[in-house]
C-alpha cells in the first residue's frame, strides 16, 4: 500500500510541474527568435536546391566536387545577426555581394582521412548585410551523399547553440545510459566467480560501451560542448570496426556449449579489419569513410554467424526438451538488428535526408537491448549465486566432520586422489601423509563422559591445525584419528613437519596446563613421503605413515605403565 501511494504522489507531483507554465523571461536565449534559412537556395544556373541534399544535385547534374550556392538574406537582420549551419565532408568559402567574409579549409593530419567530419559554424554577419546576396563556394571532401550543409539559422549565435543543445540532449542522455550501463556490468563482471557469469557480463559491459560511444559521436553533443571534431570523428569509425566483437563473444558466452576459439578467431578477424582500414588510410589508398562499405560487410558477417549460433542454440534447447533461458536474447537481438540494419541499409543508400541523426534508430535498439540483457545477467547471475551457495552448503556437509570443522575421510579420500594425479602428471614433486592418533580418548570417555569426550577430540583437532597451519589439509578419519596432507618436496615438507611437530609438543602442553580435563592430551604421530621418484604412491604412504604411528602409539603408552 505505502508503495502505491508513493507512486500517486509522485505522479501528481511530476504532473503539476509539467503544467507550470512557460515564462520565456527566464530563459538568457530563446530560439524562436532566430530564422529558418534552408529556403530559397540556387545555383549559379538558377536551379532550386537544398543545401542538405548538395551531393544529389552535384550526382544528377554530373558535376564533379565542386557546387556554388546563392541566396538572399532577408531584409530585417540586425547587426547581432548570425549566419549558423552545420557543414559536414565539405570546405566553402562565404561571399556577401561580392566580398570574402570566411574562409572555411581546416587542416586534416592523415590519420584522421579526408574529412573533419561535422563541423558547427556561426559566422557574424555585417550590420550592412540585409537584403544582400550571399554566395557559398563549396568543395566536396567525398564523392556520394554525405557532403552537405543543413541546420541553417540565422540570428544570435548563443539562440542557436542553445537549440542545438536542447534538441541533441534527448540523444546524448540516451547515449550516456548506455554507457553507464555498459561499466556497471563491466566492473561488475571482475567482482563475480562463476565463470560464465563473469565472461557474459564482461562482454556484455564492453558492448554497451563501444557502442554507447559510437553513438555519443553521433548525437553531437560532445563536439558543441568541448570540439574535438577529429576525435569524435576518428572515434565514430573505429566504434563501427569494433562493436561487432564483443556481441558475438557475449552471444557466444551464453550458449549451452560456447567454443572460446570461435572468440579468438573474430578477434583476429576483427584486428586484421582494423589494420586493412588504418594501413589504407595511412598510405592514402582509402579513407576510414571509403572503407565503410567493407565495415558493414565484416559486420553482416559476424552478425549472420550471431544469427546461426542463436538459432543452432534454440534446436539444441528444443532437442533437450528443456526450457531455453535467451529467449529474451533472441527478443533483444532482432530489435537491435533491426535497428542497426536501418541506420546502416540508410546511410549506406543514401534514403531520405542524410542531415539527420543516422544512429537514432540503432541507439534505441541498443539500448533496450543492453537493458533487456543486462537484467537476464543479472538474474542470471543471482540464480548461478543462490545454487552455487547451496552447493557450497551441500558440500561442506558432505566433506566436513561436523564435530571438528575439518575435513572428513571423505575429504581426505579425493585430496589423496588429486594429489595422486597431480604427481603422476609432474604437476607436483610430492605429498608428505602425516598419521595422528589421540591417546586416552577412552580413558575421558569413561571418567568424564562422551560430551567431555568429543571436547576432548576438538581440541585434539585444534591442537594439530594450528601447530601445521594453512599449508596443508588436516582431516580426521575416524574416532581418534587424524590425517594432514603437505604438499611438496621431500626436503621441505620434512623441515616442515619437524617444525611442525615441536609446535604440536607446545600446543599439547598449553592445552593440558588449561583443560577441565585432568587427563594429559597426547597425540601419537608417523609420517611417510610419496612422490620425487621414491616410488610410494600416497596410499602407500598412509600405509606407512599409520604404522609408523601406531609404533609412537605403543611407545607412549610404554612410558604411561612404567611411570604407574
Amino acid at each position: 500500500m505505502d508503495i502505491v501511494i508513493m507512486a500517486v504522489t509522485v505522479v501528481t507531483v511530476v504532473f503539476f510541474v509539467l503544467n507550470i507554465t512557460h515564462d520565456p523571461v527566464f530563459l538568457a536565449f530563446e530560439s524562436d527568435e532566430m530564422q529558418l534559412f534552408d529556403k530559397g537556395w540556387r545555383t549559379e544556373a538558377g536551379d532550386e536546391v537544398r543545401p542538405d541534399k548538395l551531393s544529389d544535385y552535384v550526382k544528377d547534374k554530373g558535376i564533379i566536387s565542386d557546387i556554388t550556392i546563392i541566396n538572399t538574406l532577408p531584409g530585417d537582420l540586425t547587426g547581432n545577426d548570425s549566419f549558423n549551419f552545420r557543414s559536414r565532408n565539405l570546405t566553402y568559402k562565404v561571399y556577401i555581394d561580392g566580398e570574402l567574409i570566411e574562409d572555411f579549409d581546416p587542416h586534416i593530419p592523415r590519420i584522421a582521412g579526408n574529412s573533419y567530419g561535422t563541423a558547427f559554424h556561426h559566422i557574424l554577419l555585417p550590420a550592412s548585410a540585409a537584403g544582400k546576396e550571399i554566395r557559398m563556394e563549396c568543395h566536396f571532401l567525398y564523392e556520394d551523399g554525405h557532403c552537405y550543409f543543413d541546420m541553417i539559422r540565422l540570428g544570435d549565435g548563443g539562440d542557436y547553440y542553445h537549440w542545438l543543445m536542447t534538441s541533441r540532449l534527448p540523444a546524448f542522455l540516451v547515449s550516456i545510459v548506455i554507457i553507464i550501463f555498459g561499466m556497471a556490468m563491466f566492473f561488475s563482471s571482475f567482482l563475480v566467480k562463476e565463470k560464465s557469469s563473469e565472461r557474459s557480463m564482461f562482454y556484455l559491459g564492453m558492448l554497451g560501451i563501444v557502442v554507447g560511444f559510437f553513438t555519443l559521436s553521433e548525437t553531437l553533443f560532445m563536439q558543441l560542448m568541448w570540439g574535438g571534431t577529429l576525435f569524435w570523428h576518428c572515434m565514430s569509425y573505429f566504434g563501427q570496426m569494433l562493436m561487432v566483437y564483443p556481441g558475438f563473444c557475449y552471444v557466444n558466452s551464453i550458449m549451452l556449449r560456447p567454443e572460446k576459439m570461435y572468440d579468438r578467431l573474430v578477434f583476429i578477424i576483427t584486428m586484421i579489419q582494423i589494420a586493412v582500414c588504418f594501413i589504407a588510410n595511412a598510405v592514402g589508398i582509402a579513407d576510414y569513410h571509403a572503407m565503410l562499405p567493407l565495415v558493414h560487410v565484416y559486420q553482416v558477417v559476424i552478425l549472420v554467424a550471431i544469427v546461426a549460433f542463436l538459432v543452432s542454440d534454440a534446436i539444441t534447447y528444443k532437442k533437450l526438451k528443456t526450457s531455453n533461458p535467451n529467449s529474451l536474447v533472441y527478443v533483444a537481438f532482432g530489435i537491435f538488428l533491426l535497428s542497426a540494419s536501418i541506420d546502416m541499409i540508410t546511410y549506406d543508400l543514401s534514403i531520405g535526408s542524410q542531415s539527420g541523426d543516422n544512429n537514432r534508430n540503432m541507439r534505441v535498439g541498443i539500448m533496450i537491448f543492453i537493458f533487456v540483457l543486462s537484467i537476464r545477467s543479472i538474474r542470471s547471475f543471482l540464480i548461478k549465486m543462490k545454487l552455487a551457495n547451496e552447493s557450497e552448503v551441500l558440500s561442506k556437509i558432505a566433506f566436513s566432520d561436523p564435530l571438528t570443522g575439518i575435513g572428513n575421510r571423505a575429504a581426505f579420500i579425493q585430496q589423496e586422489e588429486i594429489y595422486e594425479e597431480k604427481i603422476k602428471d609432474g604437476e607436483l614433486k610430492g605429498v608428505l601423509v602425516g598419521m595422528f592418533d589421540l591417546n586416552r580418548l577412552k580413558q575421558v570417555n569413561d571418567n568424564f563422559g562422551h560430551s567431555a569426550g568429543d571436547d576432548f577430540i576438538r581440541g585434539a583437532a585444534e591442537v594439530i591445525k594450528s601447530s601445521f597451519g594453512p599449508d596443508c589439509g588436516w582431516y580426521r578419519t575416524g574416532g581418534d584419528e587424524f590425517i594432514i596432507l603437505m604438499p611438496g618436496g621431500a626436503e621441505e615438507t620434512d623441515e616442515k613437519y619437524r617444525r611442525a611437530l615441536e609446535a604440536m609438543e607446545m600446543a599439547e602442553e598449553a592445552y593440558n596446563a588449561t583443560s577441565s580435563i585432568k587427563v594429559p592430551m597426547y597425540i601419537a604421530h608417523g609420517h611417510a613421503y610419496a612422490g620425487e621418484g621414491n616410488g610410494v604412491s600416497v596410499l602407500e604412504a598412509e600405509r606407512i605413515a599409520d604404522g609408523r604411528m601406531y609404533e609412537d602409539k605403543k611407545k607412549s603408552k610404554s612410558e604411561d605403565t612404567s611411570r604407574n
